[in-house]
């Protein structure tokens, strides 16, 4: 998904990887520190950590070693956002924005995201609903 919405400019620059890469300091090259790198596989926060050098990056592989494919992203500070919408042939009918605040057992995880959210308020954003939009008929294009 990160590469079909690349050129729109609306998602973060982002590397993928696996376990047996051997110039993880690319990544940060190509990102810069601090990144963000979580699971590619499966939902939630899983194998999610903000990423400051190099040997973090490492010890975290070796800390989840049931990982086998990650995605390291930029980080980007801020709020945590999301944006639902629902389509109806083709037409936008509904969206709803929020912000994540809390999220459900944030205490057992490094990086305190589990995306199980136990906290979050609705938002009206309508820059976020027009930019979650124009992704999805950019998808909507590239798929038929």
């Amino acid at each position: 998904m990160t590469e079909a919405l690349a050129e729109l400019h609306v998602v973060p620059k982002s590397v993928a990887f696996t376990r047996e890469e051997e110039n993880l300091s690319a990544i940060g090259h190509i990102l810069g520190y601090p990144y963000w790198v979580r699971s590619s596989s499966g939902s939630s926060g899983l194998g999610s950590l903000k990423i400051s050098n190099e040997v973090a990056l490492r010890n975290w592989l070796v800390l989840n070693p049931d990982v086998e494919f990650f995605l390291a992203s930029q980080y980007l500070p801020g709020r945590n956002l999301a944006c639902k919408l629902l389509y109806w042939k083709g037409k936008l009918v509904r969206a709803a924005s929020a912000e994540r605040v809390n999220y459900i057992m944030a205490k057992v995880v490094p990086s305190g995201i589990t995306g199980n959210t136990s906290f979050g308020r609705l938002l009206n954003e309508p820059q976020l609903v027009e930019i979650a939009d124009r992704a999805m008929q950019h998808i909507f294009k590239k798929t038929g």
